[in-house]
């Protein structure tokens, strides 16, 4: 059940970071989307539309966890494509259930 779960949302692009056109946007629910008049573009705060997903599936607040880093801002650390372009690294996750 999604109230035993603990969940985690990794590190990836954030929210000033991630810019996308009118067809990514609108996949995105209003709160998750800010247009950027400058860019010409959609930001979109994929953590936040992630974690309100867990929440929406049931997953209790105190039990979901954001990373407060962004993979660009933060690239000295984070491998990010498209600050790098094809030639950046690559990150994985893992996965685990208790019995």
């Amino acid at each position: 059940m999604a109230a035993d779960c603990v969940a985690q949302v990794g590190t990836c692009i954030g929210p000033t970071a991630f810019e996308v056109g009118e067809e990514v946007a609108a996949q995105f629910a209003p709160p998750f989307r800010r247009w950027q008049p400058g860019a010409g573009k959609f930001c979109i705060a994929l953590k936040a539309a992630n974690r309100q997903q867990l929440l929406d599936a049931g997953v209790p607040p105190e039990r979901v966890g954001v990373s407060p880093h962004c993979t660009v801002v933060d690239n000295a650390h984070y491998f990010s494509y498209r600050h790098e372009g094809p030639a950046s690294g690559r990150m994985w996750a893992l996965i685990g259930v208790r019995g």
